[in-house]
This record gives structure tokens, C-alpha cells and sequence, in this order.
């Protein structure tokens, strides 16, 4: 008969020898300074290049102080050469895409942009996602920006002694409005040292190898969708890529906007009790000269008994046409001889140029 086994004794196929217990302490000690090394590099305070890469120092024409980064390089990218649609046939390809609702409701702006004859609508809702769409339109190439923290709203050429060139938002702001770059081939972020920083509301180049050279901003209309298809029932639009769809029926920027206060550096801000800061401004370029006018103090000197009013810029009649009171859209264009540039802009972000317009905006 065996012995009774003493409970009290340890079973010794279950005790670890010396070397699996220490086998088992450097395998825990690994996983957790593993997972220590990953929080760490996860969560490590890595400073950005306040310039995003690109050369400012030593060839450009404005203090680097008053640049600011505002996002990496590549966060927003553009369109570029899409194809067009009839407003018709964007309404089906909403459709098409499942998406309820409408495209564009009348009281979405929209920049409208004619040259040589051919017209095209550029809806800001799809703009606020891209900020710049690189594009052809009579022949011409050119690019239109949208920049919804300075409400910038402006039209160019592309083209430089015989090359052709494509833009792109390069996430840093001059006193709260965008600067945008000319992209490299093949859009190689190694080859930064070959782009140029672009205002398209001064219209010059920056920095970069083309330093200095001025950019030929043009003529535009920001009006409602209602507005562009009653006008212009024969106009495009530039057709927007379907993974989009979604993010065009939100606005990410109406709290911002709510709050009246900019988001970014603005050096000087104007007094705001004599000027909403964020009040929209159209820049009108004649042949000799380029005057800021308040929108809404434009909709008020014509009154609610007619939809125009005609001022004069210097040696020309510019014809103002009151769009939409409420929502604050108004139109320009000249009476007799062609306007040479319009864009848009918010009051405190071209007050804050004031300095440096006088100097880019001549010769433009």
C-alpha cells in the first residue's frame, strides 16, 4: 500500500527552473519597455518645420515672422484639370451617388470665371476641401483658390515663360490668407528647393527661384448657385471626384466664422468697432489702380430700391450688382473698358497687407 501524498508539498512539475523563470522575466521585460518605447515614440512632442520645407530665408521679400504654419504639406490637395459637367448633369451624379439632397442649394456661392468666351462655375463648397483647382478654361490655364479661414477668393494664369505650372495649398499663411506653391514633377517633396511661395491676393511670388515675378491675377464673380445657373445657362462646372461627395455637404468652417476672431496670425488687425473684422471685401484691379470695397457697405449706399450701384475707381465706371442682400453677395464689373482683377477677401485679412500693397499690387 503507498504512502499518502502530502498535500502540503509543492508539485514540482509545476515549479520553473532557474533559467525558464529568468527566460520569462526577460520576455516580460522586453514586452513592457516594448510597449513603453511604443507609447513613447506615438505620443513623442516632435516640432514641425514652421515652413512646411520650404526655402524662406535669404530670397524672399517679406520678414519670416510673418509666415505661419498652419498645416503639414499635403493635408489638402488640390484638383487638378477635372473634367466638366452641365449643372444638370450634377444633379444626376449626386444622385448616382446615392446622396440625398440636393448638390448645391441657391444660396451656395460659387466663383464664376469667363475667359475667351467659355464660363465656369467653381463651387466654394467643393473649394473649401481643395483649396486650389488647377485648370484650363479658354485655352488659358489657370488656378483657383479658395481659402476659407481669410474667405480669399481669386483667380490666375498658370503659365511662365512657356512652362505651365501646377499649384498646390502649401499649408503656411501670410497674415491669415494662403500661400500656395508651384509643384514639383511628379509632386517629389524632395525637390522643394526648386518651388516658389505664391500670394494670389499681393499676386507675386514670395520666395523661391521666381522670386519677384508677379503673377496675373484675374477677373471673377463670387454669386449663388441660383444666380450662375438663371445667368449662365450654357456654363460648366468643374466635376469633382466621387470620394468626396460626402465632405462637400459639410461646412467645417461655421463655427470659425461664428466666431468673428481669426483663427491666425494678423498683424495689424483693424479697429473692429469700425469694421467687422470679418467683413467681405471685394478687390477691384483697374488698369491704374486696386481699391477694397465693404460688401456691406455696398448693399446699403444702393438700397433696397435697386439691385445696382455705379461708382467710379478712377478713370473707370465699375457697375456694382447687389446678388443677394441677406447672405451678402455682390458682383462687379466695369462699364466701359475690361477690369483688369477682382478677388475676395475678409476685411482683417487685407488690412493686414497694408503695408505691402502699395509695393506688389502695382504691377500686377
Amino acid at each position: 500500500m503507498s504512502a499518502p501524498t502530502n498535500s502540503l508539498e509543492p508539485d514540482q512539475s509545476k515549479v520553473l527552473s532557474p533559467r525558464a523563470g529568468s527566460i520569462l522575466f526577460l520576455m516580460i521585460f522586453f514586452a513592457f519597455a516594448g510597449v513603453i518605447f511604443g507609447i513613447l515614440h506615438l505620443f513623442q512632442m516632435r516640432v514641425p518645420d514652421p515652413y512646411n520645407g520650404f526655402s524662406v530665408s535669404g530670397d524672399t521679400d517679406i520678414a519670416t515672422q510673418e509666415i505661419e504654419r498652419a498645416i503639414d504639406l499635403g493635408a489638402v490637395r488640390p484638383l487638378d484639370e477635372p473634367s466638366s459637367f452641365t449643372p444638370q448633369e450634377a444633379e444626376e451624379y449626386w444622385k448616382s451617388a446615392r446622396m440625398r439632397g440636393k448638390f448645391l442649394v441657391p444660396s451656395d456661392r460659387v466663383a464664376v470665371v469667363t475667359v475667351n468666351g467659355e464660363t465656369r462655375g467653381y463651387p466654394l463648397r467643393v473649394l473649401v476641401f481643395h483649396e486650389v483647382i488647377n485648370d484650363v478654361l479658354g485655352g488659358i490655364p489657370i488656378a483657383v483658390v479658395h481659402h476659407p479661414v481669410s474667405d480669399l477668393v481669386a483667380v490666375f494664369e498658370r503659365e511662365f515663360e512657356g512652362d505651365t505650372l501646377r499649384f498646390g495649398p502649401s499649408g503656411l499663411l501670410l497674415d491669415s490668407h494662403l500661400l500656395v506653391y508651384d509643384r514639383p514633377p511628379q509632386s517629389d517633396l524632395n525637390r522643394l528647393n526648386e518651388c516658389s511661395l505664391w500670394s494670389p491676393l499681393l499676386g507675386i511670388a514670395l520666395s523661391g527661384p521666381r522670386v519677384s515675378t508677379p503673377l496675373k491675377v484675374l477677373p471673377l464673380e463670387v454669386t449663388t448657385w441660383g444666380d450662375f445657373r438663371t445667368r449662365f445657362p450654357e456654363a460648366n462646372l468643374p466635376k469633382p471626384p466621387v470620394a468626396y461627395l460626402k465632405q462637400y455637404r459639410k461646412d467645417p468652417y461655421t463655427a470659425y466664422v461664428g466666431t468673428g476672431s481669426p483663427r491666425f496670425r494678423a498683424d495689424p488687425l483693424p479697429d473692429p468697432d469700425e469694421r467687422a473684422l470679418f467683413t467681405p471685401m471685394l478687390i477691384v484691379g483697374t488698369s491704374s489702380t486696386i481699391q477694397a470695397y465693404a460688401i456691406p457697405e455696398l448693399i446699403e449706399e444702393a438700397g433696397s430700391q435697386s439691385p445696382y450701384l455705379v461708382k467710379q475707381q478712377r478713370e473707370q465706371s465699375l457697375q456694382f450688382r447687389i446678388v443677394d442682400r441677406e447672405q451678402g453677395v455682390v458682383t462687379v464689373a466695369s462699364l466701359d473698358q475690361p477690369l483688369k482683377s477682382v478677388q475676395q477677401v475678409y476685411w482683417f485679412a487685407w488690412y493686414a497687407l497694408e503695408d505691402l500693397q502699395p509695393k506688389w499690387t502695382a504691377d500686377r
